[in-house]
């Protein structure tokens, strides 16, 4: 009984809302009021969705679908759709009975479908207790206004020439040994039967044919009899009607003849006699409060996993269970139907016609809730329905909705009205301008639906209409947050330029901080420029440092300020990591750049621009200097002169005859290079770098530099074999410039 009492739970706090919604508690919630006496829960533990329909509500009743023509299925999201009407407000609706759905079929539902005593659907049971209609069982709301599932016994009969004839079936196929009532309310002008039977054609009926019910008589005169072997597919007079019979009803019929009187009546059981509506389907799954299947446990329709629709009904006969389950055998349905209250449950049409759907909050219409086994939603051919005909009346309820997160002092938050109801759920339109406003504990004021910040604290922002509150939500309040997340740490910029500063103050907790980005205020101090309110920074066109500072709220942060002269390389911004060391060779003229103003600090050294940048650095002049005798570099190449004049310093050697003037220098090559150029004395520290063991090539070269704070590596490693990028040669010539 664990379910039933968690769906009892639920249906209760359902019931009791308060009567002010925020969008977490509306729309998408798990268990909420749809209508006066109905709710919906879903029950994700066992994929199932329920509707619970209270009959003794003033405006909550239960009513059917059925498409019209009968044989035009509908979905049962439209077939809720098409009765909702003022005063009749479809708020849930699942499918219910079996129909025809095979291939060429009639689509027609396979068992009884009644509504105020007419017949929609005379209907058949299946023989046999494989089947899931192997008894006469229906569901609905009898004459006292009390739902109810139990078995039906209905009879039609023709009387003719002194002789009752039981009828076996109503608008509906012809089968063997069968007669067949056809009225105007058929799906088809002609009965669209054979030529072996026969078919009496009755017109000048009495009473109203075309909406033939039970308790009903009709009477009228034999115009036409097609006989055997004569053509069949008899025309049905709008006043009249056709009864058609074959096989052993043949015989009881083939003696009639035009100008006989017939009379057609049908009857129901007492128990189901003046009903509202009746929905037949099978098996029966409850009885008396106890799993009581009425087929064969052994049938692969019992035992088969699938989804399931199901309606039960208290022992009151005055609450109602509507309820679908993802994936359900026969069995699983039934215990859970008794779990959740049902005195009585019977099982409806499943698998892919499987639908609920419930009106959400503010909603005009009901939309589908559950899991739809084959994707997309299956027409179907009747469905039961749960209404509200309530009239609409003024606004009561009000679904507030606004960005979610803390407020920062001295910021604001916009509401967002969009969803009202009145008591009985029914949307209505929303008119802001009649709308007051609140708020409790001081933590702000309202201008219009705009909250303001004041004071630190929880509160309620909350919704007045016409002197009664319809709808509020809480707030919390902050003057303090945790970091500024600012776009720039510290700012390096060349004179004259600009740049863009922003901050993005967050919260430790992970809770999201609301404040209006406009009211962080910036400054600066020092003569360093200017900055505008979004925070626009401007340098000075003359070198200088100082601060810009933050305010938001009263919290500060400062962010420090070099303003250098105007960067020389286009691409080497004031505020690159290397910028400081390209900067101060450019200004030796130790390094050029590109034609088009670039440096190309990413890009890999050259070993021929390495020489002319080591023969700027020492000035060396390169000018009737030995031919060093590399084969790789002639007289016409572009860095012949500087190449022979580091190869006769003994700055850079080549390999003997080849000096690759177009390989990337590695960094080893480098270490090599400076110690070199530099004249630095080898001091062997030991083992810096994991990557470079004491018999490597360069390993005294390399510890020289570490230990003259000129290479440093990375992670404890040197990583010898890499490229130098010019950008790292550049900060390696400056420490080795500016140290020794």
């Amino acid at each position: 009984m664990k379910v039933k009492k968690v769906m009892r739970r639920g249906i209760a706090s359902a019931l009791s809302l308060s009567l002010f919604f925020t969008v977490a508690q509306g729309v998408g919630a798990a268990s909420f009021q749809v209508g006066p006496g109905v709710t919906y829960e879903s029950d994700s533990s066992a994929g199932a969705n329920i509707l619970q329909v209270d009959l003794t509500e003033e405006y909550s009743q239960l009513d059917i679908g059925v498409p019209d023509p009968l044989n035009q299925l509908r979905t049962t999201s439209q077939q809720a759709i098409n009765a909702t009407r003022d005063e009749h407000h479809v708020v849930g609706a699942v499918n219910a009975s079996f129909f025809d759905m095979g291939s060429g079929s009639t689509q027609l539902p396979f068992s009884i479908i009644t509504k105020d005593n007419e017949i929609i659907s005379f209907g058949r049971v299946s023989e046999g207790r494989e089947h899931y209609r192997s008894e006469p069982i229906v569901f609905g709301e009898t004459s006292n206004g009390k739902a109810a599932i139990g078995q039906y016994d209905a009879n039609a009969t023709a009387n003719v020439n002194g002789n009752t004839i039981a009828v076996d079936n109503i608008n509906n196929t012809r089968r063997n040994d069968e007669a067949v009532l056809f009225t105007p309310s058929y799906i088809s002008e002609r009965t669209g039967t054979n030529e072996y039977g026969v078919e009496i054609i009755v017109e000048g009926a009495s009473g109203s044919p075309g909406s033939f019910s039970f308790g009903d008589e009709i009477s009228g005169q034999v115009t036409a009899v097609r006989s055997y072997n004569e053509a069949g597919n008899g025309p049905i007079p709008d006043d009249g009607f056709v009864i058609s019979a074959i096989g052993d009803k043949y015989e009881q019929f083939k003696n009639v003849k035009v100008g006989d009187n017939v009379t057609v009546n049908a009857s129901i059981n007492d128990k189901w006699k003046n009903a509202s509506f009746i929905l037949g389907s099978g098996p029966q799954l409850v009885r008396n409060g106890e799993v009581a299947i009425s087929m064969d446990s052994n049938s692969w329709r019992y035992t088969s996993k699938t989804s399931r629709t199901a309606v039960g009904v208290d022992e009151s006969g005055d609450n109602v269970y509507m309820v679908t389950m993802d994936n359900a055998n026969i069995r699983d349905v039934a215990k859970y139907m008794r779990d959740i209250g049902a005195d009585r449950a019977l099982n409806f049409d499943g698998g892919g016609s499987t639908t609920l759907v419930a009106r959400k909050h503010g909603d005009e219409y009901a939309s589908i809730m559950n899991n739809l086994s084959a994707g997309s939603e299956r027409a179907v051919s009747s469905t039961l329905q749960a209404v509200s005909t309530a009239p609409v009346s003024d606004l009561a309820r009000l679904i507030l909705s606004r960005e979610d997160g803390t407020v920062l002092v001295g910021s604001t938050l916009d509401m967002s009205t969009g969803l009202g109801m009145d008591q009985y759920y029914n949307p209505v339109d929303v008119d802001e301008n009649q709308l007051a406003w609140d708020v409790s504990n001081t933590v702000g004021s309202m201008n219009g639906s705009t909250f303001t910040a004041e004071e630190t604290g929880e509160g309620r922002i909350q919704a007045n209409f016409n002197g009664n509150q319809v709808g509020s939500t809480s707030v919390k309040v902050t003057n303090t947050f945790d970091s500024w997340n600012l776009s720039h740490s510290e700012v390096n910029i060349g004179t004259g330029e600009s740049i863009k500063l922003s901050a993005n103050p967050e919260l430790a907790n992970g809770e999201n901080l609301l404040y209006n980005s406009s009211s962080i205020n910036w400054s600066v101090s020092g003569d360093i420029g200017t900055i505008d309110n979004d925070g626009n920074f401007s340098a000075a066109s003359e070198k200088g440092t100082g601060t810009i500072t933050a305010e938001l709220a009263g919290n500060e942060t400062e962010i420090p300020v070099q303003v250098n002269t105007p960067a020389t390389f286009s691409d080497v911004s004031n505020d690159y990591w290397a910028s400081d060391a390209i900067e101060y060779l450019a200004e030796k003229d130790i390094i050029n750049g590109y034609d088009d103003g670039t440096y190309r600090p990413s890009v890999q050294l050259k070993r021929s621009q390495a020489a002319s940048m080591m023969v700027r650095a020492f000035d060396l002049p390169n000018d009737n200097r030995p031919n060093p005798g590399f084969q790789d570099v002639d007289n016409e190449f572009h860095a012949y002169d500087e190449i022979a004049t580091v190869a006769d310093e003994d700055i850079i050697n080549g390999d003997g005859s080849s000096f690759r003037p177009n390989d990337d220098l590695t960094r080893a090559q480098m270490a090599v290079i400076l110690v070199r150029a530099f004249d630095l004395e080898e001091v062997n520290t030991g083992n810096t770098f994991e990557d470079v063991e004491s018999d490597f090539w360069a390993y005294e070269a390399i510890e020289t530099l570490a230990a003259n704070d000129i290479g440093r590596g990375s992670d404890g490693e040197f990583n010898p074999g890499d490229p130098v990028t010019r950008a790292q040669f550049a900060t390696f010539m400056e420490r080795a410039l500016e140290d020794l």
